[in-house]
């Protein structure tokens, strides 16, 4: 009895941070993966308590970023997606909740990795002790996604996720160069690398766990894409109307699909965007940390 009033009590709490980190739109949009988007977090959690845990204090922006990232409230839409994209088709709780999981590990260890440049001053003493906590930390969250992967028995979707982590880590690499003065590549190219194909696995996949086929899973990785783009201009700080296109564009790529099941839900999921900006109205955290707007 008592173990079952704590776990009541932890899905209490992490169910209450799902709610405090959106607004009252996306809320009623995401209504009916609500329980499903708390087991995705759940699992997360039990991961980012290892993670982020009691860190050696000259590495505390590796815990810290996985921190940030957990508490922004944009880091729902890659597991709404697959949860959403799933639901379009035979959906499949038991795999769409633990593929929701995969890609949130998948973003978190990358922006982990991403941070690890944060931290010069101490490699110009000792590079070794400067690089191993955080790259410890983002390796281990690489972990994690391919266990979830297999304990869900979906590990034959490892070479759809290494491609998408590649693509990842190109971009980054492109960035730095860039920013170097060594190369000179497109920062669109960047953003599709870096942001874009992991939305793109997110609506193929979620798809595929509920057995879209064909031309159908095509048109889910151009969704993705689209919204992937659009999302990351934004946050380069390109104008909205550049990112609009991109938003109209996944909306066009929704209407090709052949199986609409509760497309009512995405396609809302996607105009709201489209009408607010990203992330939309209402969608972020004041400063006390309850809802704004």
């Amino acid at each position: 009895m008592v173990v079952g009033r704590k776990s009541a009590k932890r899905k209490e709490y992490i169910l209450g941070c799902v709610e405090r980190g959106m607004g009252k739109a996306m809320l009623e949009i995401l209504a009916p993966v609500r329980e499903e988007l708390f087991a995705q977090e759940a699992l997360v959690q039990r991961a980012l308590d290892v993670a982020g845990g009691c860190p050696p204090k000259e590495h505390v922006s590796a815990a810290a970023t996985v921190d940030a990232e957990w508490h922004n409230p944009q880091k729902y839409i890659r597991p709404a997606l697959v949860l959403l994209t799933s639901r379009l088709y035979q959906h499949r709780p038991d795999v769409a909740v633990p593929l929701a999981a995969v890609h949130q590990f998948i973003y978190l260890a990358g922006r982990v990795h991403t941070g690890v440049a944060e931290e010069s001053a101490l490699r110009r003493k000792n590079a070794r002790e400067a690089y191993q906590f955080p790259v410890l930390v983002g390796d281990y969250l690489y972990g994690r996604f391919f266990t979830t992967l297999c304990d869900a028995g979906q590990d034959h979707l490892l070479g759809d996720l290494a491609r998408v982590i590649s693509a990842m880590n190109e971009g980054g690499m492109m960035r730095a160069r860039n920013a170097q003065g060594q190369a000179d590549y497109d920062i669109l190219e960047i953003i599709r690398l870096e942001t874009a194909e992991l939305l793109a696995s997110c609506c193929r996949l979620g798809g595929v766990a509920g057995g879209a086929s064909g031309p159908e899973t095509g048109h889910l990785y151009n969704l993705g894409l689209e919204l992937g783009l659009a999302f990351g201009r934004l946050e380069e700080g390109h104008s909205f109307p550049d990112a609009a296109g991109h938003l109209q564009r996944a909306l066009n790529e929704l209407s090709l699909l052949f199986c609409r099941r509760t497309s009512d839900q995405l396609e809302r999921f996607i105009r709201l965007f489209l009408a607010c900006g990203y992330p939309p109205e209402g969608w972020v955290l004041d400063a006390a940390g309850g809802l704004a707007g």
